[in-house]
């Protein structure tokens, strides 16, 4: 029995075609870190965020690769309930402790090892450290409930993709939301922590592994989260997912999303709605597409007002044939973010006494920046 699975289809599973197997970890409490390390409030949020999107993806459009498993663990201060349609009745995740994270991520990888033609999919959301060579520990719930061995509590990140190679799965996708800076929990030990699958570099399958890394910030940076909300990495991600991310290059002119164009979008949607963060990514990846949209993608309207130096005074609104569709009254610093319909639309901002207007604008798939100037 696999009590972290909260979604299976055996039906797929045993149907020999290309399919995802999918976990997700959220480590927001630590209890054992004391004043190592401080709670985090966006892993939990933004590992639920990350399985309702997979699930999601299963309902109604064909994928290249459809889920046919779904494993998920949280940790947070007071354990809350899952929801889909997708799952029986609601689910409490398993605490992602040592023990647990092993034990599932050694139950995922087995249901990979079969297909070479499947891709695996991990994400990583809570506390994250570097001992400045190259590598990253992702600590876990149970980090320095042994004092005297704190790293057995950790996933040794650079040593578990590496073991990834003798996975069948020849795609193997990994999104990793937590910090890679240099810290001394992690330059006071040799230990890195554990890899959860044992290196081999003979690998028993056909095929090259074709991994696909992003990580929420380069090497030596911090990753940032908001209090009780997804973190900015998966909110970018997310976004990026659902079109953002995507192209109709194919000949079927359907919108898929592709590594490459997923790492570039991420780093646009940071760059343009979080800039004063200064929030860089990095990722290494082979480049394959890995998702269908169901269909043509809305776009994302990001507009401004005065290249974004009076957006905290600006009320903004979107017209399309002289109906007012959307507006923000509330005038706040950050970029305002909307989705439409594929059109012409037409874009007011108003500060104080003053009105701009950007009139006749065709919007395409995937974004559309826009901005409105105002004579003050």
């Amino acid at each position: 029995m696999d009590e972290y699975l909260i979604y299976e289809n055996r039906n797929l599973i045993d149907s020999d075609s290309p399919v995802m197997h999918a976990i997700i970890i959220g480590i927001g409490a630590y209890p054992n870190a004391g004043d190592i390390l401080d709670d985090l409030s966006s892993p939990s949020h933004s590992a639920r965020e990350i399985a309702t999107w997979l699930l999601d993806c299963n309902l109604g459009s064909e994928q290249p690769y459809p889920l046919a498993s779904l494993s998920l663990l949280i940790s947070e201060d007071s354990p809350k309930e899952f929801k889909h349609i997708s799952i029986p009745q609601p689910v409490i995740p398993k605490q992602p402790n040592s023990n647990n994270v092993k034990d599932a991520v050694s139950k995922w990888i087995r249901r990979a090892d079969s297909n070479v033609q499947d891709l695996t999919f991990f994400y990583f959301c809570g506390h994250g450290v570097s001992n400045g060579i190259s590598s990253q520990s992702l600590l876990l719930a149970d980090y320095n409930s042994d004092k005297y061995n704190p790293m057995d509590g950790a996933i040794d990140f650079k040593g578990f993709v590496r073991g990834m190679r003798r996975c069948a799965a020849s795609r193997q996708l990994y999104f990793i939301d937590a910090c890679r800076n240099t810290a001394e929990i992690a330059t006071d030990t040799e230990s890195k922590g554990h890899p959860l699958i044992a290196a081999n570099i003979n690998r028993q399958h056909d095929g090259f592994v074709e991994p696909a890394i992003f990580y929420a910030t380069v090497e030596g940076g911090m990753a940032y989260g908001k209090r009780n909300s997804i973190s900015y990495f998966t909110e970018a991600l997310i976004n990026c997912l659902r079109g953002i991310g995507s192209h109709d290059r194919g000949a079927d002119d359907k919108w898929r999303v592709s590594t490459g164009l997923l790492n570039q979008a991420i780093q646009y949607f940071l760059n343009t709605m979080h800039s004063t963060h200064d929030l860089l990514i990095q990722a290494q990846f082979s480049e394959f597409d890995f998702h269908v949209l169901k269909d043509e993608p809305d776009v994302l309207i990001l507009m401004s007002c005065n290249d974004g130096e009076d957006n905290y005074r600006a009320i903004m609104e979107c017209y399309r044939e002289g109906n007012l569709l959307e507006q923000r009254t509330h005038p706040l610093p950050e970029i305002w973010q909307i989705y439409k319909k594929p059109g012409q639309y037409d874009f007011l901002a108003k500060v104080d006494m003053s009105t701009g207007k950007k009139q006749a604008i065709l919007i395409t798939p995937p974004y559309k920046c826009v901005n409105v100037e105002v004579l003050l």
